[in-house]
């Protein structure tokens, strides 16, 4: 995968199954062998437009939380999770959501994974997205949580 272009999109099909996997973060495809012969393909594009992007990551503290907003370029499993200045896992804003392309936002209540709020600060927030064909992106961004 190293020697392909990084502006390109190799994709591994399964027409029988009806699956589709991003070769650039999926190490691996298995299936189970049937009485009929499996005819998997390679193709490799160079349209942009399927891939994966997280754009426009930002947050702002307020009253009800921090709401935490971003851009996905298509549908995906969100992750939002915030991190303390150290890199610790505070809490999470979502956890495996299924987004639609377009503008996103999740709040984040201030809490942490216990349930007690998080003392002022700044605080890391990392949004982590998967299609279902496997591929993945990321975007981040901080905020300060004040009392």
């Amino acid at each position: 995968m190293q020697a392909l272009p990084g502006n390109v999109q190799p994709m591994l099909i399964d027409a029988a199954a009806g699956k589709r996997v991003y070769m650039r973060t999926n190490r691996s495809y298995c299936f189970t062998a049937g009485e009929t012969a499996r005819q998997l393909s390679i193709v490799v594009s160079s349209d942009p437009v399927g891939q994966l992007a997280v754009a426009g990551a930002s947050a702002s503290a307020g009253a009800e939380g921090v709401s935490v907003s971003y851009t996905l370029s298509k549908p995906a499993s969100v992750s939002v999770e915030v991190r303390n200045i150290a890199g610790r896992l505070v809490g999470r804003a979502a956890d495996g959501e299924l987004q639609t392309t377009g503008l996103q936002s999740v709040v984040w209540n201030c809490r942490n994974n216990a349930g007690a709020k998080v003392p002022a600060g700044l605080y890391l927030i990392s949004i982590a997205a998967a299609t279902e064909d496997g591929q993945r992106a990321q975007g981040l961004t901080s905020v300060m949580v004040t009392r």
